[in-house]
């Protein structure tokens, strides 16, 4: 099958979206767990687009103890 530009861009598109929601589930969690999530670590995790790092900081906003623990794994772009 050849690729147009199209499907190149919807491609994109869906990782976006999908990286997105992922995004909005990490805040939710964290803050449903911890409180008020800070501007800058919502902006940080809205940044990501790489699947499996997002999907590593779920983890972690599933089973952090505190919101510093969490910018911690964020911070260290989750190599833990």
């Amino acid at each position: 099958m050849i690729k147009t530009i199209f499907d190149e861009k919807y491609e994109a598109g869906v990782v976006k979206g999908e990286a997105r929601g992922e995004a909005r589930a990490i805040l939710l969690v964290l803050k449903t767990r911890l409180g008020k999530v800070p501007k800058s670590t919502g902006n940080a995790i809205n940044a990501i687009t790489n699947q499996k790092m997002l999907e590593k900081l779920t983890k972690v906003a599933a089973k952090c103890q505190s919101l510093g623990e969490f910018e911690s794994a964020l911070n260290k772009g989750c190599n833990f």
